[in-house]
């Protein structure tokens, strides 16, 4: 490609081609899904402990704040000093974030002005995403569960667990990097929620689990390190990212997803596993040449096509920043 231009969007050329979202998908479903906006709404419904702890950290990334909280608790714990306190604010942080986070998932209902977002997202072959909001599961929903497989199989009690032999053959797969809203751990069993009928929206069921401290399976914070350490403690998260590593594609489409030091992990997989990179970008003012030299210093033997952010899932807001 011409490094200081942006490379012709072709949907036909990429049909098939396994997608990673990252957080600038879901900021175009719903703006307010930025870490700004998000601590914001948390602090007008926080207490007085939690708002005053917030304030002392002085970041507006919440993910930053969470770690902040389990390095304090962790120091506590070594020097034996009670951690109530902060349990109870950890506690209350998580519940907020978490209802937050579902309340800016956009509901069913409203998807249908987005159809064209649908049928883009299902052009595209398996979906890996590191986002932990319910917009990617509520698209899937128009298109039809029964395209995507996930590894989730009903149980006798009539649960979904995580069977990592339960991937279907033939079919495309759904899955989350760092976990999401609907997944649950309980021991080593990792299992989906999902709604029992119609009256019993998902939301509704949810928001019963977070009022009772129930959290649910997603890494929100920390380093690569922490993130991968998480990972391997975790038998659906472990296989994701082996899911990703041995993807029998050679191109991955990225949308959304910066490659961020953070996410280590993540580009370490992509390094080994992929030849090609499609990657999707916002800021057009800015020098589109420099933004390849970044992505060629984080993967240097790996062909990189840079795309405007506009060209591709056309119904999303135009707000993206990732």
């Amino acid at each position: 490609m011409m490094r200081n231009e942006f490379v012709e969007y072709d949907s036909k050329r990429l049909k098939g081609t396994p997608i990673l979202l990252g957080n600038g998908f879901s900021i175009g479903v719903n703006e307010r899904f930025d870490y700004r906006t998000i601590l914001s709404e948390i602090s007008k419904k926080s207490s007085s402990k939690l708002e005053k702890y917030i304030q002392e950290i002085e970041t507006e990334n919440i993910e930053e704040i969470l770690h902040g909280l389990n390095s304090e608790k962790g120091l506590n714990k070594v020097l034996g000093f009670d951690n109530k306190e902060l349990i109870e604010i950890e506690y209350e942080l998580k519940e907020l974030f978490c209802n937050v986070i579902l309340d800016y998932s956009v509901p069913l209902s409203h998807l249908d002005y987005k159809t064209g977002v649908r049928d883009e997202l299902d052009m595209f072959g398996s979906i890996y995403t590191t986002n932990y909001d319910l917009s990617v599961y509520y698209l899937i929903s128009l298109i039809g569960f029964e395209k995507y497989s996930d590894g989730f199989n009903k149980s006798y009690d009539g649960k979904l667990y995580f069977d990592r032999n339960h991937i279907v053959d033939g079919r495309k797969t759904l899955l989350y990097l760092h976990g999401c809203l609907h997944i649950y751990q309980s021991g080593e069993q990792v299992y989906k929620v999902k709604s029992r009928s119609k009256k019993d929206y998902l939301k509704k069921i949810l928001q019963r689990k977070f009022k009772s401290k129930e959290f649910p399976h997603i890494i929100s914070e920390g380093g690569s390190e922490y993130k991968l350490d998480k990972i391997s403690q975790s038998p659906y998260l472990s296989f994701v990212l082996e899911s990703l590593r041995e993807d029998s594609s050679s191109d991955l489409f990225i949308y959304g997803y910066s490659l961020h030091e953070y996410d280590e992990h993540i580009i370490d997989v992509i390094k080994s596993n992929f030849e090609t990179i499609h990657y999707t970008y916002y800021y057009e003012n800015k020098n589109i040449e420099e933004e390849y030299k970044r992505l060629k210093n984080i993967l240097p033997d790996t062909s990189i096509f840079i795309y405007s952010h506009k060209d591709v899932f056309n119904g999303l807001n135009r707000r993206l920043e990732y």
